[in-house]
């Protein structure tokens, strides 16, 4: 991985880019993909129940928004697939993310001020 600052400012993490290869990244997609499939199928649960009239109302809205609901995470879910797959045989070829890319993948949580990382043998 890598960063660069966008515009200079320190502090400014939202002008952050990071760099990673697509070797990096293809495990990321394809586990974001394997939580949207959990997510999908809650809903899925949630949709069958309401349509049975049970804990939900069971009126059209409710359905209607489930549907929706379903069918977007759906989406959202095969684009992750695809990304995956595209980003393995990227392999060494490096892709530019911004830090909501990195949140969404859930890789943020390592990131820390560039001040505070000490690059090995500059001590």
């Amino acid at each position: 991985m890598a960063f660069v600052y966008l515009e200079g400012e320190r502090g400014h993490r939202e002008g952050w880019t990071f760099q990673y290869t697509g070797a990096e990244l293809a495990p990321r997609a394809r586990a974001k993909a394997v939580a949207l499939l959990d997510e999908e199928r809650g809903i899925e649960r949630a949709l069958a129940t309401c349509a049975a009239g049970r804990v939900y109302s069971g009126r059209d809205e409710d359905i209607s928004r489930f549907r929706k609901r379903l069918r977007e995470k759906g989406e959202q879910r095969e684009r992750c697939e695809l990304l995956a797959r595209e980003l393995a045989r990227a392999g060494t070829r490096v892709f530019e993310l911004e830090l909501a890319d990195l949140v969404f993948f859930g890789m943020d949580e390592s990131i820390t001020d560039p001040a505070t990382i000490t690059s090995p043998g500059s001590a």
